[in-house]
């Protein structure tokens, strides 16, 4: 499929973070999706690069926190995007409320496109499955359905959520079928195993739904964050392509992920299967080398959910997991810091001192 046959969406690309979950090389003042790799792409653009190969770049708008304005404009004018909205957070309340002020900015001169969610780590290239299931989720957002994408292949670790449909044969379900969501599964992992004629497929993180039935059902199941958002549209700053949400208000919304606030309630959730490779953001990041070389080393082994981040100094790892390991860091004994840029090895026994769990599913 061309990106002229390709169906039209609205594409969201939310990128709230508060700047912890690839740190060191992400952080307060420049947060994951902006932190670059080794090719020069930051995440946001990896993901800006799949949604217009897959023609759904047309209309888009990110959705990011105030301090970030510039960082997103300039990365965006760097792939000769110029026509993108930027929705500005005064401060962060979670997808939901970022799902609703956008589905409130996109009606607001009588349209209803239909809307393609993801955050801007979205951590899929482009594929012919993945075009092939954006079509369908349009399809079923265009009939008024409520759209996740379900990945077939195996739980990533840590986990995230995900949804159980029933098991259909390849001959009975067509690759045009979506599937009933029969549960939504937490993160937590707490349900049931599936039954024989049940499986479990995980959240790929992109979620398809026209403006008008995001809002309809924000106004069923969350009613207080509709609300909150209405009145931050109403009262916030408009520019040419840049809008600015009014404070008092939005800091009022209750916050959350979009997922759990609608999903487990919602009577009109469809789920896409696709089977595509991913990448789990924070978990095993695009934007860090497992070895480098020249002046900064790293080396790892056996390692996994791990970031390994050499600037200067050698670092190896062996039977590691879920650890940060930046160059010059600090051991850290007692409460107390002392700077070093000595090389040190990290094991499962002899873990190094400044190291901490990588929290790859946090809303901060």
């Amino acid at each position: 499929m061309t990106q002229a046959s390709s169906p039209d969406f609205h594409s969201v690309v939310l990128c709230g973070d508060s700047g912890s979950r690839l740190w060191p090389l992400s952080r307060e003042q420049l947060p994951q999706p902006f932190t670059t790799g080794d090719d020069g792409s930051s995440l946001l653009q990896q993901t800006l690069l799949t949604l217009r190969a897959v023609g759904a770049l047309n209309r888009a708008t990110l959705v990011c926190g105030e301090a970030y304005r510039f960082v997103a404009s300039d990365q965006l004018e760097e792939m000769g995007i110029f026509n993108a909205h930027l929705l500005l957070e005064p401060c962060g309340r979670g997808t939901a409320a970022a799902v609703a002020c956008a589905a409130l900015m996109a009606v607001r001169k009588g349209t209803d496109p239909v809307m393609l969610l993801c955050p801007a780590e979205l951590g899929i290239d482009s594929d012919p499955a993945l075009i092939a299931g954006l079509a369908t989720a349009h399809r079923a957002a265009t009939a008024g359905r409520m759209v996740a994408f379900g990945m077939t292949r195996s739980q990533p670790t840590p986990r995230r959520p995900g949804f159980r449909v029933p098991r259909e044969s390849d001959d009975t379900t067509p690759p045009s079928a979506f599937l009933p969501m029969l549960r939504y599964i937490d993160a937590a992992g707490t349900d049931r195993a599936p039954n024989d004629d049940e499986i479990d497929l995980w959240h790929a993180g992109i979620l398809v739904a026209k403006a008008s039935v995001w809002i309809a059902e924000l106004s069923r199941h969350a009613p207080q964050v509709l609300d909150c958002a209405r009145l931050a549209v109403e009262h916030g700053t408009d520019a040419e392509l840049v809008f600015k949400l009014e404070l008092m208000n939005f800091s009022q919304s209750p916050t959350g992920p979009i997922e759990t606030m609608l999903l487990p309630r919602s009577r009109i959730a469809a789920i896409v299967p696709l089977d595509v490779a991913w990448q789990i953001e924070g978990v095993t990041p695009p934007t860090l080398s497992a070895d480098q070389d020249g002046a900064a080393h790293s080396h790892s082994g056996d390692t996994r959910g791990t970031v390994v981040y050499a600037t200067r100094d050698l670092i190896a790892s062996a039977d590691a997991s879920d650890l940060i390991l930046p160059s010059g860091a600090h051991r850290m004994n007692d409460g107390g810091s002392i700077p070093t840029t000595d090389p040190y090895t990290s094991t499962e026994r002899a873990k190094p001192a400044l190291a901490g769990p990588v929290d790859a599913f946090s809303n901060a």
